[in-house]
């Protein structure tokens, strides 16, 4: 009789141990999940940085251009910001044609 107790203790323990195991597991799986954009941001940047590796010297020089011309002239803070903002918005529009070449080279055969 004492045994058929303790097989019920037991068998209660185990049934609540595998209810805490999964929560456990649905714990991770959310904390998985919510690191999966972050990871994917990550690795699209990296991927980015290491495609345009070849193109550093060529911003270098482009860099040293617009910097340059600011020295030969006095340029008010207003001019030099809207160079620099011309700048960026073609550098993005660069890099979004950028992104759509090779996303559709991905695709092809």
């Amino acid at each position: 009789m004492a045994e058929l107790s303790q097989l019920a203790q037991l068998e209660e323990r185990r049934r609540n141990l595998l209810a805490r195991s999964d929560c456990f597991r649905r714990q991770l799986a959310e904390e998985f999940e919510s690191l999966r954009r972050p990871v994917a941001l990550l690795e699209t940047g990296w991927s980015v940085a290491q495609s345009l590796k070849a193109a550093w010297p060529w911003v270098a020089m482009a860099s040293g251009f617009v910097f340059a011309s600011k020295t030969r002239r006095r340029r008010s803070l207003f001019a030099t910001a809207s160079k620099v903002w011309s700048w960026w918005r073609l550098a993005r529009k660069l890099y979004h044609l950028w992104e759509r070449r090779t996303a559709g080279a991905g695709t092809k055969p």
